[in-house]
């Protein structure tokens, strides 16, 4: 039996089932997630070599292979859906005594496109921009001391705190007098 005959006559028959099962049961598994895997099936493994290799004869190596024949310009997360994918058939095929291991283990490496960060900074508005601008930028000691010789009490004193303990917005904003 080869690995797409595999997927086709008893992974994606075992899924439907699954389908059925209580939402309480840790068996059941959510529509989205079936019909991601049937795309995953559908655009990157059913028409690849690897579809064709046998269940039984499927190396670390033949998924490795097939990892770094998947396009280039798909995101890192997307290859390893599809590694994901199919290293859960091959823990099916395990549990149905049909292979020993599962071959798209820690073996097989994910590549990818990682994020572009030029291109998300321009994604941003011209606010969320500026406060990425601030939260990148640490005062000099000189500036912390010209910004408290011209605040007054209780200012002061918050600016001292926000500028010297190293605490984050959030923990700032969360402060009470007990603390």
């Amino acid at each position: 039996m080869t690995l797409g005959e595999f997927i086709e006559r008893t992974y994606f028959p075992r899924l439907e089932f699954r389908l059925s099962v209580d939402a309480n049961n840790a068996l059941h598994i959510e529509p989205s997630t079936v019909e991601r895997y049937r795309d995953i099936w559908n655009v990157h493994v059913k028409n690849s070599p690897v579809a064709k290799v046998g269940l039984r004869e499927f190396t670390p190596r033949n998924g490795q292979r097939f990892v770094e024949l998947l396009p280039q310009h798909l995101s890192h997360k997307t290859h390893l859906r599809i590694k994901n994918f199919l290293r859960g058939v091959f823990t099916y095929a395990i549990q149905e005594a049909i292979r020993e291991y599962n071959p798209m283990g820690r073996e097989v490496a994910a590549y990818g496109r990682t994020k572009d960060i030029e291109t998300d900074r321009r994604r941003l508005t011209e606010r969320e921009r500026k406060i990425k601008a601030s939260n990148e930028h640490a005062y000099t000691l000189a500036e912390v001391a010209e910004m408290l010789d011209k605040l007054p009490e209780p200012a002061l004193m918050v600016c001292a705190v926000a500028a010297f303990t190293g605490l984050t917005r959030s923990e700032l904003m969360g402060l009470k007098w007990s603390d």
